[in-house]
């Protein structure tokens, strides 16, 4: 089964983010925002102990948000690094958006995490904390899409399996993982 066939949508979903007139949130934001396309690298197929974040601009879908992929990084540390250093600089944020506000929500958010180790709460507060700007729909490890009971998972697994009803989506098994981890490099939702 060929999972990749909107590898050109993935592609586009980075160029969309920019289409509204430039609202200069900082001087550098242009550099940062080219900076964290690379971080947050929506081709990497995701391997056994990776972690990842499932993210969005929070816009309009005429204007490319709300297209939800995931980025991958090797280990819980390297993706909370790229979040608290890169994440603000995902997306355009609206006009009069105060990104230095936002950088302090999101690092509020991720002290709280430091202490209560729930991913999926993590993910909430973010969402919470960078609201009309990016979208985040679920953080954590790889084996928690595969076996998770939350609706975010299950969701993932029935797209994979292409189940209608998402209660009914099993967990992966070991003979399905390799195929549902190349589908995970190339899932797109509609948000």
């Amino acid at each position: 089964m060929n999972f990749c066939s909107t590898k050109t949508e993935r592609k586009n979903m980075t160029d969309v983010t920019l289409i509204r007139p430039h609202v200069n949130p900082s001087d550098d934001f242009d550099e940062r925002h080219q900076a964290t396309m690379e971080v947050f690298n929506t081709e990497r197929a995701p391997q056994l102990g990776d972690w990842g974040i499932c993210l969005g601009g929070d816009a309009s879908a005429a204007i490319g948000g709300q297209m939800m992929v995931f980025s991958w990084f090797e280990s819980r540390d390297a993706l909370l690094a790229a979040v608290n250093e890169h994440l603000i600089y995902t997306f355009l944020p609206p006009q009069r958006y105060d990104l230095s506000a936002a950088q302090r929500r999101l690092t509020d958010a991720l002290i709280a995490f430091s202490a209560h180790d729930d991913a999926l709460r993590l993910a909430e507060d973010i969402r919470n904390s960078l609201r009309s700007h990016v979208r985040i729909d679920w953080i954590g490890p790889v084996s928690q899409l595969m076996t998770g009971d939350d609706e975010f998972a299950r969701s993932v697994r029935a797209d994979f399996l292409e189940l209608e009803d998402v209660t009914s989506a099993a967990e992966i098994d070991e003979a399905q993982e390799a195929e549902f981890r190349d589908f995970l490099s190339c899932w797109i939702s509609g948000g």
